[in-house]
């Protein structure tokens, strides 16, 4: 994919180039990528970065920028003690919201991590269901990211992929353990309405869908992404497949305070899923 913009879309190929995570030893307990996202334009608090981070807290997993770059690109990795009693291998993104520099992010850490599961999240609307993505359409709107870049191709590939994790599983979690948060939490009701499984939307064609889409290339093969007019090749991406892989819309407009519940039902799709 093209993109506008020379200065920013260099900035965003240095980060990707500058990301070398350790190879981690072979392990038999699950490995997991959980990724999510910083702020963008008109939206200045990300709430899946909140979760995320309670997420990290919850298991004393510390992160932290590789990069100056992007000091907003935060990565750790330790273990997880799941309520089933399972502990599983974990890695924590946040990714900055910027075209394919996201998804060769992911794709990077779950290669060297040896992830088993990616289970990717963003936001969509204010107040809304968290949509459990069936499939990541190819389109992408002309918006701009939190670097600045836009796509200069509105289209990358007319096909679909679809989401690798089993989408009803994960919906059926989420439902679960929503029901058992918002007994102690009927405020989080009002934002979260349930959990449905969503297949392709049109409009549904900002970076987050990109991540997943390219994301669902890599896990197949390598990947050539940023590519501009000063870099036609752009960056190489290897495969970091096989893994289950996957995406989850949130609500916008998760206040703070219900970050640790929300985690925990993110830690419920990882327990059904791993």
């Amino acid at each position: 994919m093209r993109l506008a913009g020379e200065r920013a879309a260099a900035r965003a190929r240095a980060l990707v180039d500058s990301f070398r995570p350790r190879l981690a030893p072979s392990a038999d307990a699950p490995r997991v990528l959980l990724s999510a996202f910083g702020p963008f334009p008109g939206v200045p608090r990300n709430a899946t970065a909140e979760i995320v981070r309670a997420v990290a807290a919850s298991a004393g997993i510390a992160l932290r920028a590789p990069s100056f770059r992007a000091p907003e690109f935060l990565a750790g990795r330790g273990e997880l003690a799941l309520a089933s009693g399972r502990t599983c291998r974990c890695s924590i993104l946040i990714l900055p919201v910027v075209w394919d520099a996201a998804a060769a992010l992911v794709a990077k850490e779950a290669r060297a991590a040896r992830a088993s599961l990616v289970l990717m999240s963003g936001v969509a609307g204010p107040a809304q269901p968290i949509y459990v993505e069936a499939v990541a359409t190819g389109a992408r709107a002309a918006s701009r990211d939190a670097f600045g870049l836009r796509p200069v191709r509105r289209s990358i590939s007319a096909r679909s992929l679809p989401a690798t994790f089993d989408v009803d599983t994960a919906r059926d979690a989420i439902d679960r353990a929503l029901h058992a948060e918002l007994a102690g939490a009927p405020a989080l009701g009002e934002v979260i309405h349930g959990a449905v499984r969503r297949e392709s939307r049109g409009e549904n064609a900002y970076v987050c869908n990109a991540t997943a889409h390219v994301a669902a290339r890599a896990v197949r093969r390598s990947v050539a992404v940023l590519r501009s007019r000063g870099e036609p090749e752009g960056l190489r991406v290897a495969r970091f497949g096989p893994a289950k892989h996957g995406f989850v819309h949130w609500p916008r407009d998760i206040a703070p305070e219900h970050a640790p519940a929300c985690a925990r039902v993110l830690l419920a799709m990882v327990d059904a899923l791993a």
